[in-house]
């Protein structure tokens, strides 16, 4: 049977608004170890912050993974014995800035005013080949800015409109 001292260096204490509660399990033992092993120095909201240091480090780790997959040039091939699809970052835009036939060029009003049809022009270039989600002629990420922003407020009101339904 375990001491008090060695259950309670096995919990970590997790102060929650008016109390504390205290958490055990697999990943509090494996944090609780690393502390030891690094000297003991570490107890009570000390080791708190240190394991949240820690998961910080790990969750910055793993964006940054998830960052370099979308740099030009990286890619990923995904092969079964019927299909093999290669899926690939973006890549620039030779349009950029170079007006259209009327001579214009997609800016941010613009692409705020796509992202906010975006839903409805989808449904329309599936049976109109000639109807586009996302203009070509455009100003980079300037457009590119507007168009998520367009596309986050309709999905936006159109949550809100079904909470309101509720």
């Amino acid at each position: 049977m375990e001491s008090p001292e060695t259950t309670a260096n096995r919990e970590i204490a997790v102060q929650v608004k008016n109390g504390w509660t205290m958490l055990g399990g697999a990943g509090a033992l494996l944090a609780v170890d690393i502390a030891i092993v690094i000297g003991k120095a570490l107890q009570g909201p000390t080791l708190v912050l240190f394991i949240l240091s820690l998961a910080a480090i790990l969750l910055i780790a793993i964006a940054l993974s998830m960052l370099a997959g979308c740099a030009p040039g990286s890619s990923v091939e995904v092969t079964t014995p019927s299909a093999t699809m290669q899926l690939a970052a973006p890549g620039p835009n030779p349009l950029i800035n170079q007006p259209d036939a009327l001579g214009r060029v997609a800016r941010a009003g613009a692409g705020l005013w796509h992202g906010l049809i975006a839903p409805i022009t989808l449904v329309i270039s599936f049976f109109n080949s000639d109807v586009r989600m996302y203009e070509v002629h455009n100003a980079g990420s300037e457009y590119d800015l507007g168009f998520l922003l367009g596309s986050a407020l309709i999905i936006a009101l159109l949550s809100l409109f079904a909470r309101m339904r509720r």
